[in-house]
């Protein structure tokens, strides 16, 4: 996945370099999946099923792609489609930082999973 800044970033991000004001950086992040795509803006439809919570997501000193294994597992229910992934500062509810693209869609049944090995999810500022 190549990752696109959200809105909210972009404006954390602006705001640190062309100003003197105090921005305050994520502590933690966690990866969502989605299964209609969000927007710069937020929106898109993130996954709420039976077993599903965002997973914490570790990035290298480089900060560009994840150095941890994330994995979900549908646990009561099956899930729908993922399409789609976002990175977010807080385990529910908090900020979009990152979206983007799955490179393939994933039907998640009960009992099935999905793995994000180490590098699979890839940001960058194109």
């Amino acid at each position: 996945m190549a990752g696109n800044l959200s809105n909210h970033a972009e404006a954390l991000l602006l705001k640190w370099l062309n100003t003197d004001e105090t921005v305050t950086r994520p502590a933690a992040w966690f990866l969502g999946l989605y299964s209609a795509a969000p927007t710069d803006a937020g929106g898109g439809t993130e996954i709420s099923a039976a077993g599903y919570a965002r997973q914490a997501i570790d990035f290298g000193t480089d900060g560009a792609t994840n150095t941890n294994e994330i994995l979900f597992e549908a646990d009561g229910a099956n899930w729908p489609e993922a399409t789609h992934v976002g990175v977010f500062d807080a385990a529910s509810a908090g900020n979009l930082i990152w979206h983007g693209p799955m490179t393939a869609p994933k039907q998640i049944d009960d009992g099935d999973a999905i793995a994000f090995d180490p590098g699979d999810i890839d940001t960058s500022l194109d």
